[in-house]
């Protein structure tokens, strides 16, 4: 297990959802369907077992889909219907591969399960660097949001784990078999990990650390936040109404501003005086800051019922 970095990090854009994480130290697990890359959390099985550790395979999984209770008569019934739609002939009318088809179904009944019962889990994505302009881009709107840093030295309730960018999408039938009918830890750990921390090369920069527990949707952070990294072309609003946030509380985090080099396309951060981040512009009167984020909130609001 490679060793956990001491800082981990989450890039924004800065939004009513954002703002309230901040607030109240929380997180999202993301449902792995609703990920950007269709190729992520979308593993292929290799198929290398025999027919009949196929079939024990997908029976197991197909009655945890119906329920122990009334799953039995349903499962049967599907395995019925593969082995029958098995036997149709070619489209050239040529006979079937009886044998080859049922593993197909059989593989495709496996699929299916094995990604309604992941995407109960949630996903936390977290970056090792703060500088890399690519993810300021793609994600902290095009470097006008933020970048969260958090402590991970405490992982007494989540351990971050390194994702695989070897390009190596597959899971073994196998190590299925081997979780979801013999219950092996070890047969659990390598699903787990072809499932939910493989990604494509072209992927590497993130330099991407998954936390994955089950359920998804906002919950408390596993860890403190200690910095808040706003973007080159974050807004001077912006920043006061984040740093007004953490003012009196015993757990205040460093501010850092982002910068260009001057002679590389390299970014890098500087620490202003708070005096800096706490200016009173016009815009940012009380009244503004009343009415305008209750606007936000509302339009937000709107925009996702």
């Amino acid at each position: 297990m490679p060793v956990i970095p001491q800082k981990l990090y989450k890039y924004r854009p800065f939004s009513t959802y954002s703002v309230t994480e901040i607030e109240r130290n929380e997180v999202y697990y993301a449902n792995p369907k609703s990920f950007n890359d269709p190729l992520d959390c979308s593993p292929v099985i290799d198929v290398d077992v025999s027919t009949e550790m196929l079939e024990t395979l997908c029976a197991r999984m197909l009655l945890e889909k119906y329920g122990e209770e009334i799953g039995k008569p349903k499962v049967d019934a599907d395995l019925k219907r593969f082995r029958y739609n098995a036997t149709e002939p070619n489209e050239d009318g040529s006979p079937a591969n009886v044998e080859r088809n049922y593993r197909w179904y059989l593989k495709g009944a496996i699929e299916e399960s094995l990604v309604r019962q992941m995407s109960r889990h949630g996903v936390l994505s977290l970056a090792q660097k703060w500088d890399c302009p690519l993810m300021w881009s793609h994600y902290a709107d095009q470097h006008k949001g933020i970048c969260i840093e958090y402590d991970t030295s405490d992982c007494r309730f989540e351990t971050p784990k390194p994702v695989d960018y070897s390009g190596n999408r597959n899971i073994k039938a196998s190590d299925l078999h081997g979780f979801y009918v013999e219950h092996l830890q070890a047969a659990r750990e390598r699903v787990f990990d072809g499932y939910f921390y493989h990604k494509a090369r072209q992927w590497r920069y993130e330099k991407e650390w998954r936390v994955v527990r089950k359920g998804n949707g906002v919950d408390g952070s596993p860890y403190k936040i200690s910095a808040i990294y706003f973007g080159v072309r974050c807004e001077a609003s912006v920043e006061s109404m984040i740093v007004k946030l953490f003012q009196g509380s015993p757990y205040e985090p460093k501010f850092y501003r982002m910068s260009e080099d001057t002679k590389t396309f390299k970014l890098r951060r500087y620490h202003p005086e708070m005096e800096d981040f706490l200016y009173e512009s016009p815009a940012l009167s009380t009244r503004w800051r009343e009415e305008e984020i209750k606007s936000m909130f509302e339009d937000e609001s709107e925009s996702t019922n």
